[in-house]
């Protein structure tokens, strides 16, 4: 029997995650960003170790969350434009055993494409009641601070990880 290797993953049961028990900002990496207001002009993330290494990186300012893709990991740019909105979920992963942002990108099937992004992987993190302050939006950038695609973002915490569910204002 031929199955198609092309077709993606249930995501509902398996996310794409990095070895985390290695620290993703090895050495204290320190990585500067150059905003214009919410775009992200010049970043020193492309280059670094944790870039070469394949960890991805948040940042955020004016209202705007932006998630820097690594260079080797451009392949995921495709899945992530599926999405009509991510969604946070700030929890605890069991199988990781700390504090994880699970990214959903909700393409409203069974299998959005997803991402674990450590608590330091981070410039900073949002809390619930800043998120829920005002409408936000995600940018995605990939090396040379090229934006890729700019959708709503949501916000949740306190559930257990995985937890990859749709999203629902009330449910926030």
């Amino acid at each position: 029997m031929q199955t198609n290797t092309h077709q993606k993953p249930d995501c509902r049961q398996v996310i794409k995650s990095f070895d985390y028990r290695e620290d993703p900002t090895p050495g204290g990496e320190f990585f500067m960003t150059q905003n214009e207001g919410e775009r992200l002009v010049e970043s020193n993330y492309w280059g670094s170790e944790s870039e070469k290494k394949g960890f991805y990186y948040m940042t955020a300012n004016a209202g705007a969350i932006r998630l820097l893709v690594p260079s080797d990991q451009e392949t995921d740019i495709p899945d992530i434009l599926t999405g009509k909105h991510a969604v946070i979920t700030k929890g605890y992963s069991r199988p990781l055993g700390r504090i994880m942002h699970e990214i959903m990108f909700e393409d409203h099937t069974h299998h959005p494409f997803g991402l674990w992004i450590s608590e330091s992987q981070w410039e900073r993190t949002i809390s619930i009641e800043e998120a829920a302050s005002r409408d936000r939006t995600l940018i995605v950038y990939k090396n040379g601070c090229v934006e890729v695609v700019r959708m709503p973002v949501f916000f949740r915490e306190g559930y257990m990880l995985p937890y990859l569910k749709p999203w629902h204002r009330d449910a926030a």
